[in-house]
């Protein structure tokens, strides 16, 4: 039964389609179950970075790629920050699908400079094995005299790993610090809030065609690589979600045991906790219907509301 709910949050990350990033100057990409997934070409600023469609299986609408000298010992340069909401706290893995869009050697042109702020941790790690311990490093100066981090091989520069990874003239899932000893990127954000995922260019020709970030063990590896997830941004600009907020009206909110939801279209509703559980899910025709969540502690609830193929989530907060 736990798999089988788990199964069914995902179902409505899928389907969040309608509320995808849009251009806009102050994009803020949004965490949703443990989950999000960032356009890289989207960003309205690319900073000296080319939007490019021409090495076939990308997603989104393109992806980038730097053509510009290249930076081997400074992360100053081709500079982009991608501000994310984490609305679900804990450990999360930062994944990429990237590409090398010239040469013949997956050795050369595969890598690009990855730092996250606004987080209490920002690390690599390699799992530990039955006779070796786990392996951790950070980037300079954070990894200088560390007893716990260490400095991976290979250049680290004022905060930033140097990420390297990719296939030639097409796409795969790859990001790894540490030369010959490939380490895993990893973050840790404590409270609800907005982090920053900051890159910048290292090796001329590197494809950049979608990051994601995914919350431990909420989320597996597999799951975040669906292609068929699409990123959620929220804009200055009228979203389809204020089409749908016509739609549904929920009262009172706090509540301390049900909740009346009048609905203006039939829909699928799911009632998920602050740890992407899904609790219930029922089909509702047009009108007044009542929730009852008595029976369930104190605490924050999203109600899930899929109206044809699109999805629209309303916080709730359940008091004593």
């Amino acid at each position: 039964m736990y798999v089988f709910m788990k199964n069914i949050t995902l179902l409505f990350i899928l389907f969040f389609s309608k509320m995808s990033a849009q251009n806009c100057v102050d994009t803020l990409w949004q965490e949703r179950n443990g989950l999000a997934v960032i356009e890289p070409e989207k960003h309205p600023q690319l900073n000296g970075w080319l939007k490019k469609d021409s090495v076939s299986g990308f997603t989104g609408t393109g992806y980038i790629v730097w053509q510009g000298a290249e930076y081997f010992t400074s992360a100053a340069n081709g500079r982009m920050t991608f501000k994310v909401k984490i609305n679900t706290p804990g450990k999360y893995a930062f994944d990429w699908r990237i590409g090398i869009s010239k040469g013949t050697l997956s050795t050369e042109h595969n890598d690009t400079w990855l730092s996250i702020t606004g987080v209490n941790n920002f690390w690599g790690e390699k799992a530990a094995t039955a006779t070796l311990p786990a392996s951790l490093v950070k980037p300079k100066p954070e990894c200088n005299n560390n007893p716990t981090y260490k400095c991976p091989e290979g250049t680290t520069v004022s905060g930033y790993f140097k990420i390297y990874g990719a296939a030639l003239y097409s796409f795969a899932w790859q990001a790894r610090t540490f030369d010959n000893d490939p380490h895993l990127i990893y973050f840790e954000k404590n409270t609800e809030g907005v982090i920053s995922i900051n890159i910048a260019a290292r090796s001329s020709h590197h494809m950049l065609d979608r990051m994601v970030i995914y919350k431990i063990p909420d989320v597996t590896t597999p799951q975040a690589r669906n292609l068929s997830v699409v990123s959620v941004s929220n804009c200055s600009t009228v979203s389809t979600q204020n089409t749908l907020d016509n739609q549904i009206k929920i009262s009172p909110n706090p509540t301390t045991d049900a909740l009346s939801v009048s609905l203006d279209s039939p829909c699928q509703v799911a009632l998920i906790n602050a740890q992407g559980t899904v609790l219930s899910m029922q089909n509702w025709q047009m009108g007044n219907h009542t929730l009852d969540i008595s029976y369930q502690p104190s605490g924050i609830y999203w109600l899930r509301f899929m109206i044809g193929n699109e999805v629209i989530g309303k916080k709730i907060l359940k008091i004593n």
